[in-house]
């Protein structure tokens, strides 16, 4: 009976939470990428399994996020549920696999759970609304700790195979898995930390090959990977923006951001916690590197994940990878990673086998988490004026036209496919489409508007803080490009304009596009 009561309590308490982050998921805006993932399962779900005439990113997501998108897009349509949906999953299953990883081998694990919850489960907006792309590969960087753990533990051919297909899978849908996974891995058998490192390097390279292989079979039969991204190693006066930047981001997923607050009260108390616990979490990662360096005992989690993501922060400090504050997005896992490493260095540590620290420490993790999860400490939820722009066209019947990237697809998910909003860009010479997430015969529709984001609100957006979050240059090189002055310099005056908020519409009778590309 007490068994049944503590079951059933349980169970309360998992559904109330999955429907507070899903609540928190329904007031995020969609963004562009997200709203081509749904159009791309869209696609997929009505036969077109090779993506055939997609120009996709770089990134296939074959075996990572696009399941999540395939099943919001399956239950909802195309619609903003079908994100809310598919984001929402990928959320709670990599909230789950750091839990199982947080509490693998933990011997007090109410103690362990209660550590991380203090940093790990009430994710702040800006944490949450980074999780609509690269999660699932997030989910199998836990897991693959936790498979590495189990094979030191039962190095049986079974785990081992389990570990090399989970690399495989991985690095087919996602290239962050490179960096998360296989160098890390790698590590692992050069450090010689690891019982069997010749085997452990054999089923890694191995999967990694076979994730590699699988990408490029996938492909062969319909898609193709062109992308307009292209990094490089930055010049050494960027740097110093780079690591600034990466602060903010670093800040901004901890609830930390203490500029322009207050210097005197409790959120500012709670903010140097915070970024005090993260400088503790970088001291347990870099004490493991620096013992398997020097071939001390180390701990295999703190050291597997504190080379996953150091290499991470210096592609971000190094490159051009780092392009503004929703570049976050590549460690939007760091307050689950800190909640994971905390709670295994506190179980260890000599201090908390005694009752009165072990009580001191809960209520302050308790202290963290209610610092995310209360409303009045919560950061303002954005508004979208695209959802109210696709009602618009919709109304004025005009449902097929032309956007810059980060103004497209969003609309023609917001208006559930009624409005078609295709992206473009400006070459110089003509108005093209935009090769990025987008689908060839798109561009075969009929159209008849291009809608421009008006100049003034362009250039405030490259300088403002939008509720809290800067935007630098969202898209610079294609949203300024799709201007009026480029437009009506190629298509020439339109027969009608239309103004809704701070975007221009621009009509004409039809549009035809300078398509040599495809």
């Amino acid at each position: 009976m007490k068994k049944g009561l503590h079951i059933g309590a349980m169970g309360i308490i998992i559904i109330a939470y999955c429907a507070w982050i899903i609540s928190r998921i329904c007031q995020m805006p969609i963004n562009a990428d997200a709203a081509c993932m749904i159009l791309e399962a869209e696609d997929i779900l009505a036969g077109n399994l090779f993506l055939k005439d997609w120009s996709l990113t770089g990134i296939t997501f074959l075996t990572t996020d696009l399941p999540y998108y395939i099943i919001g897009t399956a239950i909802a349509g195309v619609s903003l549920n079908a994100y809310r949906i598919a984001v929402s999953l990928m959320f709670l299953v990599m909230l789950g696999c750091a839990v199982l990883l947080c509490l693998y081998g933990s011997k007090r694990k109410w103690f362990s759970f209660a550590i991380f919850a203090g940093m790990g489960l009430f994710p702040t907006f800006y944490a949450l609304s980074n999780t609509f792309v690269h999660t699932a590969v997030f989910s199998f960087f836990f897991l693959t700790v936790l498979l590495v753990l189990r094979t030191e533990e039962n190095p049986s051919r079974r785990n081992f195979t389990v570990l090399g297909i989970l690399v495989a899978l991985a690095v087919c849908g996602d290239g962050l898995a490179l960096v998360l996974i296989t160098l890390p891995l790698l590590a692992l058998c050069l450090f010689r930390v690891v019982k069997k490192p010749v085997l452990l390097a054999v089923c890694t390279i191995g999967g990694t090959v076979a994730g590699l292989l699988l990408q490029k079979l996938y492909l062969l039969f319909g898609a193709d990977m062109n992308s307009l991204l292209h990094s490089e190693f930055i010049a050494p006066a960027q740097l110093v923006d780079n690591v600034l930047l990466y602060i903010e981001y670093v800040l901004r997923l901890l609830n930390a951001y203490f500029f322009e607050k207050e210097v005197f009260s409790l959120k500012t108390a709670f903010y140097a916690v915070k970024i005090l616990l993260f400088l503790l979490t970088c001291g347990v990662m870099y004490r493991s590197i620096r013992n398997a360096c020097k071939k001390e005992a180390t701990d295999l989690p703190s050291l597997f994940t504190g080379i996953g993501f150091g290499l991470m922060t210096l592609i971000l400090w190094l490159t051009t990878f780092s392009v503004n504050i929703t570049t976050g997005r590549y460690i939007a896992f760091l307050p689950l990673l800190m909640g994971i490493l905390l709670a295994k260095w506190a179980e260890g540590f000599p201090l908390f086998q005694k009752p009165l620290p072990i009580a001191a420490a809960v209520l302050l993790s308790f202290c963290l988490a209610a610092t995310n999860a209360l409303p009045k400490d919560r950061e303002p939820v954005p508004e979208n004026v695209l959802s109210r722009m696709a009602t618009f066209l919709e109304e004025e019947g005009l449902t097929s036209g032309y956007a810059a990237f980060w103004d497209s697809t969003s609309i023609t998910v917001y208006s559930e496919g009624h409005v078609n909003v295709r992206a473009v860009m400006y070459s110089g010479q003509a108005l093209r489409p935009r090769e990025w997430f987008c689908k060839k015969s798109w561009y075969d529709e009929e159209a008849n508007f291009v809608l421009i984001k008006n100049e003034d609100s362009v250039k405030e957006e490259d300088t403002y803080r939008y509720n809290g979050i800067f935007n630098s240059g969202i898209d610079s090189g294609y949203r300024y490009e799709v201007t009026r002055e480029n437009v009506e310099k190629f298509l020439g005056s339109p027969t009608k304009t239309k103004e809704f908020e701070n975007y221009t519409i621009l009509i004409y009778d039809t549009i035809q596009l300078e398509k040599s590309w495809l």
